[in-house]
């Protein structure tokens, strides 16, 4: 497990050990897996991959893997994976540099319908321990003292409040409906306050 797993939180939803074990063991040895998946909506899909490694979030357990059908990387929840098959077939790909990285990205914007950029007036470290790794992603920002944060949501007012809890200044930058959705937000948060 130690060889086949990153961490970029503890703790989360619990996975089927067996299927943890086997996806682990077919990582290290780089050998082909098939398994059952449960898409989003619930309906059922077969896959063939070549696993790359396993990845941590604190909520829940992806897997990296090369998807053979649709000739890309691709992350899988492991709490949605099931009936793994491990092949004696070797893996053609290598693995990839950064599979914490890859999910990363994946988890915190590319499934939603806005990715929001912003940057706040705190250190890097500071910004990624408030945030937690599957909110958003932190990175260094051009200007000493600011850290830029990329976030993906299907509602950018849920950016905004989520920026709003932090006690820095923060600058909105993109999408343009980001600077919208705050000041809707705080018109609304004006007249409930009665102001």
């Amino acid at each position: 497990m130690a060889e086949t797993t990153a961490t970029l939180e503890r703790g989360g939803v619990q996975v089927d050990g067996g299927v943890l074990m086997r996806l682990a063991g077919a990582t290290r040895d780089r050998v082909r897996v098939r398994f059952g998946y449960a898409r989003p909506g619930g309906e059922p899909a077969e896959r063939d991959v070549e696993p790359s490694g396993l990845v941590a979030t604190g909520r829940r357990w992806y897997l990296l893997a090369w998807d053979t059908a649709r000739d890309d990387w691709r992350t899988f929840r492991v709490d949605r994976i099931g009936d793994v098959t491990v092949t004696t077939w070797r893996c053609g790909r290598p693995p990839h540099p950064d599979p914490a990285a890859y999910v990363h990205s994946s988890v915190t914007a590319s499934p939603y319908r806005f990715v929001a950029t912003a940057r706040v007036a705190l250190p890097l470290d500071e910004v990624r321990e408030l945030l937690g790794p599957q909110t958003a992603r932190a990175e260094p920002d051009p200007e000493p003292g600011w850290t830029r944060i990329v976030a993906g949501a299907d509602d950018l007012e849920w950016v905004v409040l989520r920026l709003a809890e932090i006690d820095a200044p923060v600058e909105l930058l993109d999408p343009p409906g980001l600077r919208t959705a705050a000041a809707t937000l705080a018109e609304r948060l004006g007249r409930m306050a009665g102001g």
